[in-house]
């Protein structure tokens, strides 16, 4: 993935891949929420990094089941 592309590509390509809604999971990199405006370059991503992929069960802070992509 280029440095200067929108996260919200990888996002997308993700939940099409898994069949998850868009709105009921949130991706996480070093423990912060990954807007679909973000970019691997704003958020200071390498190669190899781990975004942490959460379904949310209930309220927005509450998280269930950890997925890595």
């Amino acid at each position: 993935m280029r440095q200067h592309t929108p996260l919200k590509k990888l996002m997308n390509a993700y939940c099409e891949r898994t069949g998850f809604d868009i709105r009921s999971i949130r991706f996480l990199f070093n423990t912060c929420l990954i807007s679909e405006r973000d970019t691997p370059s704003f958020l200071e991503m390498e190669d190899g990094s781990v975004i942490c992929v959460y379904r949310a069960q209930g309220g927005p802070d509450d998280y269930n089941n950890l997925y890595l992509l």
